[in-house]
């Protein structure tokens, strides 16, 4: 609520990670760094491998010489580990290396089916596998009909290809029958294993498919803005407005989602929410221009910015934001941007009292950041004896957007609860960060009994 002492702010920071994993097959004039990274996804499949049968050692007694056996795979696979090590790497060396290991690992394995624990229930399991198995059949034909014909399916139709070499069910079956249950499993496993690349690679290439959407989405905008900005130009003197407002939405939305796409990996979500709010903007200044054009004038808006100063703290706490109020022809809308970057504030939030008196408060909407359940809240004055009630079930008509994940809130309010037209109305707006303890020097929504310190405007 409102008179919580917390304050509000968002730190924006998205870390994603895609890792493309090359096929292992063999790719001929492949770059260096494709080899790079195939060496690479070989040896780290070689290493799970290992895992695996240690795991499986530490579970039955092994022989001798199945034990030293399994020393000869550690020993090529650091070597391959080795040889990624140096500084002019030999790729095709450790992935021969890395391939020898895995093809140990895969034998020492085999020589453990004799295991007790691993043998029993083998009949359930052996249906299981075979289901299994089928099960992994089907995954690998509705992902190749998904990529088929796409840029990515080569690549990824090599890797799955490789996947249903380990799926012979027949055989497998034959296998189950002469109670050979871990090699079966071990096929099973790696095919598993390589349907996760397949799927790792899918998803970087949706990734890039997504980007390059977004950056056809954002030439069409520009290009709604520059066609904008030449039917302001053409309107004249009366238009500056407007002109000032295209170019707030060029420098504070466009050029900030350009900045996104071009960060490594690039940070969708941002330009996306920028993309859209320009949009947003950009089709009000339409309907604007189109309103004075049949001499009508544009919906009057003032904006102010407003730097919080936090109390006893440094300054580069302080947030900063702009406060648009736009009167609209059935209600006024209240909009507040934090344009604060990079500064620790934690989580946003905001609120609004209004009045049609000096002497008293009607009523307060505000978003809660501080305590969930987060939300929109709606309270009526006095504070202390009115009840708090969520604000879509407050039957006002009051709308609002915006949460403590973004940095945009709006809230929009029917003109009858302003007063009627030509009437005098007050309100006063706070916007807050809830990862200091202290309010900022502006003004305390919850503390306030009248209006007399708020700001004054017309219906």
């Amino acid at each position: 609520m409102l008179r919580s002492k917390h304050l509000v702010g968002l730190i924006l920071a998205a870390t994603l990670m895609a890792t493309l994993v090359p096929s292992l097959t063999s790719v001929y004039a492949e770059g260096q760094d494709k080899q790079q990274e195939k060496a690479e996804a070989f040896v780290a499949a070689a290493v799970d491998a290992m895992n695996e049968v240690d795991e499986l050692m530490k579970t039955t007694e092994v022989p001798t010489d199945v034990e030293n056996r399994f020393k000869d795979g550690v020993d090529k696979l650091t070597a391959a580990q080795e040889e990624l090590g140096k500084e002019e790497p030999d790729y095709g060396s450790a992935i021969s290396l890395a391939k020898e290991a895995m093809s140990i690992f895969r034998e020492v394995y085999k020589q453990l089916d004799s295991d007790a624990k691993v043998q029993s229930g083998m009949e359930d399991q052996s249906e299981g596998l075979i289901e299994a198995m089928s099960r992994a059949l089907i995954r690998i034909d509705r992902i190749n009909g998904t990529v088929y014909g796409s840029e990515f399916w080569s690549e990824i139709n090599k890797i799955l290809l490789a996947a249903q070499d380990y799926l012979d069910v027949e055989e497998a079956q034959n296998w189950l029958d002469e109670g050979r249950v871990n090699e079966t499993a071990w096929n099973l496993t790696q095919a598993n294993k390589l349907m996760g690349l397949a799927h790792s690679l899918l998803k970087k290439g949706g990734q890039e498919l997504k980007v390059k959407r977004i950056e056809q989405y954002l030439d069409i905008l520009e290009k709604f803005c520059d066609r904008l900005q030449q039917l302001a130009e053409k309107a004249g003197p009366e238009a500056e407005d407007l002109l000032d407002q295209l170019n707030y939405v060029n420098q504070t939305y466009i050029v900030v989602a350009k900045a996104a796409l071009d960060e490594e990996p690039p940070d969708i979500q941002q330009a996306m929410e920028n993309l859209i709010e320009a949009r947003n903007q950009l089709e009000q200044i339409k309907r604007d221009l189109l309103e004075l054009r049949r001499g009508k004038p544009p919906a009057p808006s003032e904006t102010w910015r407003v730097l919080a100063d936090l109390e006893d703290e440094s300054s580069f706490n302080d947030v900063e934001a702009y406060i648009t109020k736009t009167d609209k022809a059935k209600s006024v809308e209240f909009k507040v941007e934090i344009v604060s970057e990079n500064v620790p504030h934690g989580v946003y939030g905001m609120g609004i009292a209004v009045s049609k008196s000096i002497d008293t408060i009607d009523f307060q909407v505000w978003y809660r950041e501080y305590a969930t359940p987060y939300g929109w809240y709606y309270q009526e004055y006095p504070w202390d004896t009115s009840p708090v009630v969520a604000l879509g079930d407050s039957g006002t008509g009051i709308t609002a957007t915006g949460d403590h994940t973004g940095k945009v809130f709006t809230v929009d309010i029917p003109i009858e609860l302003l007063g009627k037209r030509g009437a005098t109305y007050y309100f006063a707006i706070q916007f807050r960060t809830n990862y200091l303890g202290t309010y900022p020097e502006d003004l305390d929504l919850w503390a306030q009994t009248d209006a007399s310190e708020f700001a004054e405007a017309t219906v």
